[in-house]
């Protein structure tokens, strides 16, 4: 299920995808204080369809449900937290979804069309493949980068046993209506 998350983030674990652009390294240690992480969670007022059990109907090994596509692993239907124009960048849009990934869950492979996006763990572990980069497992507090037009091969949740919640923020065209394209 998609939820409302107001987030604000003073520090991060930033890795790199091989072959993609760098950015200046702000690693926590076990010296550094996280109580500065608050986040705020809240149902959205989408229905979902689910079972007696509370377990999404009739889904396929992504999580899609009635073979609906999705890169979500919960939701066939999600919604944005957001999407804005930037003002001071005309023509681009920000756009913010959380993804929860049941324990095993994963997405299909995907591409994302002109957008750059900025992935942060913020839950559990999610394995991940970019283009033809490593297999990688981020943690909580670390994040990735793709440049548009980017193969994202592998996401999942990394744990058979616990579940994993992933923020990504997706900078695009405005008028780009394909911003997840599923192979």
């Amino acid at each position: 299920m998609i939820r409302s998350v107001h987030i604000f983030l003073h520090k991060t674990k930033h890795r790199e995808h091989p072959g993609q652009t760098s950015f200046p390294d702000q690693s926590l240690d076990d010296s550094d204080d996280t109580s500065s992480y608050k986040s705020e969670t809240h149902k959205n007022d989408g229905e979902n369809s689910q079972g007696s059990d509370g377990e999404l109907e009739n889904q396929d090994e992504y999580g899609s449900n009635d073979n609906a596509i999705s890169i979500f692993a919960e939701d066939k239907n999600p919604k944005p937290l957001y999407s804005l124009p930037l003002s001071n960048v005309p023509g681009k849009t920000i756009t913010t979804f959380v993804l929860d990934y049941k324990p095993g869950a994963k997405s299909p492979p995907h591409r994302h069309g002109s957008s750059f996006v900025i992935a942060y763990v913020m839950s559990g572990e999610v394995r991940s493949k970019v283009n033809d980069g490593p297999v990688q497992v981020f943690k909580e507090g670390e994040m990735w980068t793709e440049q548009p037009g980017d193969h994202h091969a592998v996401a999942e949740n990394a744990s058979e046993e616990k579940p994993a919640k992933l923020l990504a923020v997706l900078i695009h065209d405005s008028n780009d209506t394909n911003i997840f394209v599923v192979d």
